[in-house]
């Protein structure tokens, strides 16, 4: 009985939303016109249903949404299914314009516009004559729908930039602004669920910016540089500056290291902290290295990231001679992310092979297990060339025989490495 009783209240809701609508000044023919439309659109014979919705149009047009989403649907199909390339552009022409019918009787126009953009480039991109028109329409949908855009809109707006700058029509800096827009909708749907759309706007649009304006280091550091020592705590022009020398493949240039430890600061992320860490161990500035991938290794929020970041660390540890530091944060690595149990392995039998001169106390058989034990953990990691190197500096068999020692045997490395490994005899011997 509950269930009846809302399902009439449902129908009723309708019904009454229906009848609250401005029917014109002959609302009986209009209703029937209505039914004729709405019946033919749902079964998409949109050539039966025209003649209907244009009867509305004309003598019923305050009825809005529902004759106008109609509209568009019955023109879009028409224009697809159309095969005369004039017939098909008037067709298109229509369905374009409906979308500012409907803002005129009461649609949102950020909305409205957002919508007209999906049609807009696949229908007008080719005609020389709209050109402008169309440019002027994308820049209208990312001002009035900022952060709101859909993704759909973001490409054809950098590509319609491009072309304008290449007919004169607009300036680098018209093109930055436009590209700004593009970026800054781009960082507020990049965690939403069109990441990934969002993920190939930033490609794509990249590579547009790249081929229609001349961007170097110089031209970034002469055009921003200045401002950017004006205002040091500009996070927002901080974040220009990166992108677009991250663009130009500037990222070796100081500007980009300066510009990214600001963004870090104003908002820290495992991305920015890697890579100010990533440059900062290149110009050996070690100590401030380490700071930045403990923050990203703390920031990672997942095991890939945490991985990867760790074996970076393990990897300057390395640089700095701290050897069993090093062998810790690998094993870290590969715990956190079984996908880096290879470069761990490779990393700590580096270590090892590098640490005869430090361990080669004892006798000529003691001092060589260190190669041994890199050995193990270039197999482990599949190195084979850095295996036979490590095979090559084994014991001979005349020396493990002379100090009264058994191929096979167990034996320690002592020193800092601390593995037992098999006594082997180097190929040579074999």
């Amino acid at each position: 009985m509950r269930k009846l009783a809302l399902a009439l209240l449902f129908l009723f809701s309708c019904s009454s939303l229906v009848m609250a609508q401005d029917w014109g000044d002959n609302p009986d023919q209009a209703r029937l016109e209505y039914v004729q439309l709405k019946d033919l659109t749902a079964a998409k014979d949109y050539a039966a249903a025209k003649p209907h919705f244009l009867w509305l149009w004309q003598h019923a047009p305050k009825l809005g949404k529902l004759i106008y989403i109609k509209g568009n649907q019955i023109y879009e199909g028409l224009a697809d299914a159309a095969t005369d390339a004039t017939k098909k552009a008037a067709l298109q022409d229509t369905a374009l314009m409906l979308y500012d019918v409907r803002v005129q009787y009461g649609d949102a126009e950020a909305d409205m516009m957002n919508r007209k953009g999906l049609k807009a480039y696949t229908y007008l991109k080719d005609r020389s004559d709209k050109q402008q028109e169309l440019y002027q329409l994308y820049k209208k949908i990312f001002d009035l729908n900022k952060n709101d855009v859909y993704v759909q809109n973001a490409i054809p707006f950098m590509q319609l930039t491009c072309n304008e700058k290449n007919a004169g029509r607009l300036t680098d800096e018209d093109v930055l602004a436009n590209y700004d827009q593009i970026s800054a909708a781009y960082e507020a749907g990049a965690s939403g669920q069109y990441k990934d759309s969002w993920e190939q706007v930033k490609e794509i649009t990249d590579g547009l910016l790249a081929g229609c304006v001349n961007i170097d280091c110089e031209f970034v550091k002469n055009n921003f540089g200045p401002k950017l020592k004006e205002n040091p705590s500009d996070a927002v022009l901080a974040k220009k500056i990166a992108s677009l020398m991250y663009t130009g493949k500037c990222t070796d240039d100081p500007l980009f290291l300066e510009a990214a430890i600001i963004l870090n600061k104003a908002e820290p992320t495992f991305g920015w902290s890697k890579t100010i860490g990533r440059i900062l161990r290149s110009n050996k500035e070690y100590d401030k290295a380490m700071e930045y991938y403990n923050q990203a290794a703390e920031l990672a929020d997942d095991n890939t990231k945490k991985g990867d970041v760790l074996l970076e660390v393990a990897q300057l540890q390395s640089d700095l001679g701290q050897r069993q530091s090093a062998r810790s944060t690998a094993l870290k690595a590969a715990s956190a992310d079984p996908s880096k149990k290879a470069p761990a392995n490779e990393l700590i039998g580096d270590l090892y092979f590098n640490s005869y001169n430090d361990c080669s106390g004892g006798n000529p058989v003691e001092k060589r297990l260190v190669f041994i034990a890199a050995y193990e953990k270039y197999q482990a990691a599949g190195a084979s060339r850095k295996m036979s190197t490590a095979k090559a500096q084994f014991p001979s068999a005349s020396e493990i025989f002379t100090q009264g020692y058994e191929k096979g045997q167990k034996m320690n490395t002592g020193c800092w490495i601390g593995e037992t490994v098999t006594l082997q005899t180097r190929p040579s011997d074999n």
